[in-house]
């Protein structure tokens, strides 16, 4: 039988709810996306689409840190800290690697240096390109003295100890055993990997799958986030946090399930409705997660939020709020697999299942109706969350009850 009842907010929170995502950016504003983020002592450093370096020191304290970067060559996409030497990789617009840059004091000035980006290091040797770039280079004494290791166009360098992973667009992953003086081709299940991360003896990598490896790389398997495009992986202690085409997500059992913890922060429009944003890039920091967004038509910001606030289990990922919006005809509920809703002309743009811990169990983007069924049929019986985005820009939590 059909059931016309109101629609109860379910607002999604994560205690401290006041916590959640802040808004740090500095003076890079809100203008482009942001390439990448580093740290060095003690500071967090962003750069900009815009061709800018700035460093964060407290709380919107920003200074800008590009002195001596040549930006005509395009702009930062990788850092890499060693000792008292920081370093920064450039990417030319075209795609290309451009010149690495040091610096000794914090940011405030830098020297151009003989390599090409991306720029690398395991804590103990510098990793970073020459000769095209097609060749892999080594130093042991922080930039100083190079020594040719391997011929491979990078795009990205990522290491854990003596193993070193190097990721080429056009030739695949290859990796190291011992600390980038020999190499060997990866059989990844994705060509190229974007982004690493390493828990313990685990390997992640990310380029819209996510992969993962017990290993060290000898063998990989997927640990993808459903329905997302993930680009972006980092990690702290146990905990593996990844940036996709929409929020942040977090896993607290390395990849074999996911959370999404994009709880307050701003969204992409696209026409009248508000999605959450594409991460650009991710880091550690301190006792926070900070994220790079790009929320559409050229602008961009930085946000940071606690890490123990989205690791806290022993907090329900999901609290009710009894809100009476509109109503809303659905029916039934509880289902047994299949759930009908009307909304009586309200556009409804998308919705996505999430279990009682947050976690997205199906998804139906760009519905862009205002009649539409959810399946069910495949969940175990139990208690669920449509998360619906409608027309005018507002998410909507609707609660559903599965029986069988």
């Amino acid at each position: 039988m059909k059931q016309f009842i109101a629609l109860i907010i379910l607002i999604t929170v994560t205690v401290p709810a006041t916590a959640q995502w802040k808004f740090i950016d500095g003076g890079l504003g809100t203008t482009g996306s942001r390439p990448a983020f580093g740290v060095h002592d003690s500071m967090l450093f962003e750069s900009g689409a815009d061709n800018v370096v700035d460093r964060y020191i407290s709380p919107q304290n920003w200074t800008q840190a590009g002195g001596g970067i040549d930006f005509t060559q395009g702009s930062v996409t990788s850092f890499a800290s060693l000792g008292r030497y920081f370093f920064a990789g450039i990417t030319h617009s075209d795609g290309g690697n451009g010149p690495i840059f040091s610096s000794t004091n914090n940011g405030a000035g830098w020297s151009h240096g003989t390599t090409a980006g991306p720029v690398g290091t395991n804590g103990t040797y510098l990793f970073s390109t020459y000769g095209g770039p097609d060749q892999i280079v080594l130093s042991t004494d922080s930039g100083n003295n190079w020594d040719v290791v391997f011929n491979l166009t990078v795009n990205t360098f990522a290491a854990r100890g003596a193993y070193i992973f190097a990721s080429s667009d056009a030739e695949g992953v290859w990796r190291s055993l011992d600390s980038g003086r020999h190499w060997s081709k990866d059989t990844t299940p994705i060509t190229t990997v974007h982004s690493f991360a390493f828990i313990d003896s685990l390997t992640f990598g990310a380029n819209g799958r996510i992969i993962k490896s017990n290993d060290f790389g000898s063998n990989w398997t997927e640990v993808s986030i459903p329905r997302r495009n993930t680009s972006l992986l980092v990690s702290d202690s146990t905990f593996l946090f990844a940036g996709t085409d929409s929020g942040v997500y977090v896993s607290l059992d390395s990849g074999t399930s996911w959370r999404e913890v994009s709880e307050g922060l701003p969204g992409k429009t696209l026409g009248t409705a508000t999605y959450n944003p594409r991460v650009t890039a991710l880091i550690v920091f301190d006792t926070l997660l900070v994220a790079g967004v790009d929320v559409g038509n050229g602008f961009g910001y930085a946000s940071a939020r606690p890490i123990r606030e989205m690791v806290d289990t022993g907090k329900s990922a999901v609290r009710e709020s009894a809100v009476v919006l509109d109503t809303i005809e659905i029916y039934p509920n509880p289902s047994t697999g299949m759930v009908s809703i009307r909304t009586g002309g309200t556009s409804i743009l998308g919705v996505s299942v999430l279990n009682v811990l947050g976690v997205d169990v199906l998804d139906m983007p760009n519905l862009r109706e205002s009649d539409f069924t959810l399946d069910l049929s495949k969940l175990s019986a139990g208690t669920y969350f449509a998360r619906i985005i409608t027309a005018y820009g507002k998410v909507q939590t609707l609660k559903l009850v599965v029986q069988h």
